[in-house]
């Protein structure tokens, strides 16, 4: 009954909101990148990914910070845009 709810919620393994959220939307990206390219959705990330590279604040831009400053902003993944295993991927984001 005197147990804050944060500690109360970690002992549990719920994670707050905005890790939920966070993965969630590094789940559709990384399903954006298994799209072939013809398709319209990857299409509109591509040039949303374009306005990003150019100075432009978007979904992309706040995806692109998410990755860098949880450490997740190297070569292999922001530039070349693939993600070999998404399980390890996820699992290692949420233990960061």
């Amino acid at each position: 009954m005197k147990a804050c709810n944060s500690a109360v919620s970690g002992d549990l393994g719920h994670f707050p909101l905005y890790i939920t959220t966070s993965i969630r939307c590094l789940k559709y990206w990384i399903r954006l990148l298994k799209m072939p390219e013809h398709q319209y959705v990857t299409l509109c990330y591509n040039k949303m990914k374009l306005y990003d590279s150019i100075g432009y604040f978007n979904w992309v831009t706040k995806l692109r910070q998410n990755l860098f400053s949880n450490g997740f902003g190297y070569i292999r993944i922001w530039d070349a845009q693939f993600i070999s295993n998404k399980r390890v991927f996820l699992h290692e984001y949420m233990t960061r």
